[in-house]
């Protein structure tokens, strides 16, 4: 069972950029799971069906992450909705994507979750479509079979271009854009090695910095039709 008492989240780093005319937030913030700290409680923050939720989940790393990340997201869907985290309303779409319900706060407003390790981190935008990956950069004997099956000709030149000492580095980062941008379409796991045509006009990706050991990328859809 989730520990949810000493769970707690250090001082969120939020990062602002713009895309598409509309600005977009990044999130990231280290799980703190034993011992006294700085930082957020994550018990103030949460929803009752969340924390029982998590409950119910066998592994108690698994339940912590996403305690975690469900309080991150509730911590900067709050300041957008100016409503206290714990009063945010989550549902799911007929895809099983969450979303804020809105009660007087931005109607277009999306938002995409990702935790691994010690880390969560959240992308929140009005009127992008967003989609966030996060991953430990662990080496794995079957990461070659997955780029040749993943990535591009072109992204298959770059990782092979790369310094041996950063080619690992690299191959998260071309992961974990393809897996954000397959969460930003909606379309899942299933459409991973789909890389749509329109860069920098009808998407973008940007790094996402989280620490060492790690890599994440955040994607932006635009939503609004080209003038």
């Amino acid at each position: 069972m989730s520990r949810i008492g000493p769970l707690r989240l250090q001082r969120p780093r939020l990062r602002r950029f713009t895309a598409f005319g509309c600005q977009v937030e990044t999130w990231v913030s280290r799980i703190v799971r034993n011992g006294p700290a700085p930082g957020l409680s994550c018990a103030g923050l949460l929803a009752p069906a969340e924390v029982e939720q998590a409950a119910g989940m066998a592994d108690p790393g698994s339940a912590d992450r996403f305690l975690a990340g469900r309080a991150l997201t509730r911590l900067a869907l709050a300041r957008r909705h100016r409503l206290a985290p714990a009063r945010i309303e989550l549902a799911r779409d007929e895809r099983g994507r969450p979303y804020a319900v809105s009660r007087g706060g931005p109607a277009r407003l999306d938002f995409n979750l990702s935790h691994t390790g010690d880390f969560a981190a959240v992308a929140v935008a009005v009127g992008l479509r967003v989609g966030i990956d996060i991953e430990t950069v662990t080496s794995r004997p079957q990461l070659d079979r997955i780029a040749a099956r993943v990535f591009t000709e072109a992204e298959r030149s770059q990782l092979r271009r790369a310094p041996a000492d950063r080619r690992l580095e690299r191959w998260y980062a071309l992961w974990t854009s393809h897996e954000a941008l397959a969460k930003c379409t909606g379309e899942g796991l299933r459409a991973v090695s789909a890389v749509p045509a329109g860069y920098g006009h009808s998407w973008l990706k940007r790094g996402v910095p989280v620490a060492p050991g790690y890599q994440g990328t955040v994607v932006v859809l635009n939503r609004r039709p080209a003038r």
